[in-house]
């Protein structure tokens, strides 16, 4: 088991909140955020100023992953002039 610092983990709960609210397309405020980590409403503010930092690593966050994603799939593209033209696209 990796050891996360308790508030790395309280953060990345947020954020994992942040993402769900998203991707069911419910409304995204601090309230929303907070109920669905569990945590306290006043605990997003010691974490993030605003709504707007927290959308910014969110997408951050999920940028990465699909980048990450990204590459482990092309990697699988044979052949390798193929995969050049596909990275050259994309």
């Amino acid at each position: 088991m990796v050891n996360i610092k308790k508030t790395e983990q309280t953060k990345a709960n947020l954020l994992t909140a942040v993402h769900f609210l998203i991707s069911k397309g419910e409304r995204v405020s601090v309230s929303a955020i907070t109920k669905r980590a569990k945590l306290a409403y006043g605990t997003f503010y010691r974490y993030f100023k605003d709504l707007d930092e927290v959308y910014y690593q969110a997408i951050e966050i999920s940028l990465v992953q699909l980048s990450v994603k990204l590459e482990r799939d092309l990697a699988t593209i044979k052949p390798a002039p193929l995969r050049i033209y596909l990275t050259w696209y994309l």
